[in-house]
């Protein structure tokens, strides 16, 4: 049931908004049943307000309390335009579209009759104008020890940092087992590069000591074959000449 006065089957309410600081004014919003053919989940038909009109100022906190006089209000929405859109981003300025559910359809036709009222509704919010931009500012800037703090902390993990590149650089100028001495520019990263450049080079080195070891053993395998090979042939040379080796 709808209330007295509805116009294109919204129903307005008079809100008379009140500040913090005193400051009051006061809005119509347009208040209707929200029914559309492909129901969302979370703003189900019958149980949800479709409402317009609100002030860049109120929140959704203040719209929950509003209602809450009629029943139960499980999520309210606010966006800068029509039509549902859960990852909207509740608007800064300009007047906003709120979507407003309840736990019963009786509650949401209970919030339709707020309207019906001769006295406007007051609705409290917080700062505005002037006063909440420099609440907002206030609440932005981060406190002086926290900063202190901040900057405390970063000091000492430059302080750590710097202590490690030192101990690198002393490492650098230690001669390794063959006596070499690594040089290098103060920049710590071309440090770590040419310790391990130096590591790479004493692998480098011990690899091709096995290799020439490899070598060294082939050649003596082969002068080994050859010399059997010049035994065996005086054998038959021999053999031959006393006619006692018959091959055939």
């Amino acid at each position: 049931m709808m209330a007295e006065g509805t116009h294109g089957g919204f129903t307005p309410i008079k809100v008379k908004f009140e500040t913090v600081n005193s400051v009051r004014s006061v809005h119509t919003i347009f208040c209707k049943v929200h029914v559309i053919r492909q129901e969302h989940s979370k703003v189900p038909n019958h149980r949800t307000l479709f409402t317009l009109g609100w002030p860049a100022y109120c929140d959704s906190d203040c719209i929950k309390n509003l209602f809450s006089r009629a029943g139960e209000v499980e999520f309210v929405q606010l966006q800068n335009k029509v039509g549902f859109d859960e990852d909207a981003e509740v608007p800064a300025t300009g007047f906003k579209v709120a979507y407003v559910v309840f736990d019963s359809t009786e509650s949401a036709s209970e919030a339709l009759q707020l309207g019906g009222r001769k006295k406007s509704v007051l609705c409290k919010v917080g700062h505005t104008g002037l006063a909440k931009w420099c609440s907002n500012y206030a609440e932005n800037r981060k406190a002086v020890k926290l900063i202190e703090s901040t900057a405390a902390d970063f000091m000492a993990d430059y302080d750590t940092r710097k202590l490690e590149d030192e101990q690198m650089k002393k490492e650098l100028q230690e001669p390794d087992d063959d006596g070499w001495i690594t040089v290098t520019k103060k920049n710590p990263k071309l440090a770590t590069q040419g310790k391990r450049y130096r590591q790479k080079r004493k692998k480098k080195e011990l690899l091709n000591f096995y290799q020439f070891q490899l070598r060294e053993t082939k050649r003596q395998q082969i002068a080994e074959l050859r010399r059997k090979f010049e035994e065996d042939k005086q054998k038959v040379a021999e053999m031959k000449s006393k006619r006692k080796f018959k091959p055939y």
